[in-house]
């Protein structure tokens, strides 16, 4: 469960979840009447913080703006009934910023950064803790079954969970140009179904794409 969203940026509104249902709404001036609304609230900006919170890759974010790159937002999380709190910047996007006791009792092995005196655990690391809290994946993935190519991740899965523009066109979904495999396999293993039927269909479509390359150049 998400708690709540902040940032040290001195223009972002902080956000504080309830469990339920929670809506975001714009807040009009008294003067304004029903025809007179401000849709840019910010909901799809709240939504990317929140993946780039649940390890989204840096690059489109919008934290990784050239404007925003050097604050640092945070995001506290309820997992198994206790709290976490992390933080992740633009500028340094592949550490996720930690509380050193807090993250030790989760069963995570925090570094400390000399410069900043904050520590952290890497992005990667964090993905792998999370498909394991929310999803039951192994930690680590390495070494499992979930190592290989075609087989269920968590930034699939939790973009189903958190989906950003181009997400809403199909329930099967998550993104417009999520291939075929991606949404079979990573849905099956949502659903309790067996995602290895799907996994290995797309390995044989590989093959098959393979050879009729080799066809080709030969």
């Amino acid at each position: 469960m998400i708690i709540s969203i902040e940032s040290d940026l001195p223009s972002f509104k902080s956000v504080r979840l309830r469990p339920g249902l929670n809506v975001l709404l714009a807040d009009k001036s008294p003067s304004s009447d029903e025809k007179q609304t401000r849709n840019s609230a910010g909901k799809s900006s709240l939504v990317d913080v929140i993946n780039f919170l649940l390890g989204s890759r840096a690059s489109s974010a919008v934290a990784s703006h050239d404007a925003l790159k050097a604050y640092t937002f945070y995001g506290t999380f309820e997992l198994d009934g206790n709290q976490i709190k992390v933080g992740r910047s633009g500028n340094a996007s592949s550490k996720i910023l930690v509380d050193e006791e807090k993250a030790t009792a989760f069963g995570l092995t925090p570094k400390l950064d000399k410069k900043t005196g904050h520590h952290f655990v890497s992005n990667e690391v964090w993905k792998e803790f999370l498909g394991n809290r929310l999803f039951a994946m192994p930690f680590p993935t390495k070494g499992t079954a979930f190592a290989q190519s075609f087989t269920p991740s968590y930034r699939s899965m939790i973009a189903y969970f958190a989906r950003r523009r181009g997400g809403f066109i199909r329930p099967d979904k998550q993104a417009a140009k999520q291939a075929t495999w991606d949404s079979q396999v990573n849905l099956s293993y949502l659903l309790g179904l067996d995602w290895t039927i799907p996994f290995e269909i797309e390995k044989v479509r590989q093959r098959e794409s393979q050879l009729k390359e080799l066809k080709k150049s030969s």
